[in-house]
């Protein structure tokens, strides 16, 4: 599930991503016509030429708005995905930490008196059941902890 959201994300922003610069493409193209067909109607000389001229510097002022609303429309949609996907990561980071947080103590204890406590001939079954005790109250209180942090 998590692997396919993920493809289905790359895709949505593989295609607005292609969507966006088409937009850019047709704003520069747009920007440019206008600033042709505005160059154009001061050197027309015809009255009717002219306000078609303007017309056309209009409309074409008119696409390189909306191109633009559409650019920054998208953006937020990109910007959006990608709040969404750092959040998830984040999420997934904390949840490890928490796992590392609760099962390094007990690593860290199981390391040192393991060795000394299981002995194939000496076991100490007192200490080796003290120490069992210890590492389930260690786990115990830290997943309590945790819980109440709103980490699980």
């Amino acid at each position: 599930m998590c692997d396919r959201a993920r493809m289905d994300i790359r895709v949505i922003r593989s295609g607005t991503v292609q969507v966006r610069h088409g937009l850019l493409a047709v704003r520069t193209m747009a920007a440019l016509g206008g600033e042709i067909y505005g160059r154009m109607a001061t050197l027309s000389r015809d009255q009717r030429d002219e306000h078609s001229i303007i017309d056309i510097v209009d409309q074409f002022n008119r696409v390189r708005s909306v191109a633009d609303g559409e650019r920054e429309y998208l953006q937020g949609v990109i910007e959006f995905y990608q709040a969404r996907t750092e959040t998830k990561m984040t999420i997934a980071a904390e949840r490890l930490a928490v796992i590392a947080a609760v099962t390094l103590p007990i690593t860290a204890l199981s390391s040192v008196l393991g060795m000394n406590l299981i002995v194939s001939d000496h076991t100490r079954w007192p200490h080796l059941i003290a120490v069992l005790v210890i590492m389930v109250v260690m786990s115990g209180t830290l997943l309590g902890w945790a819980k109440r942090q709103g980490w699980f």
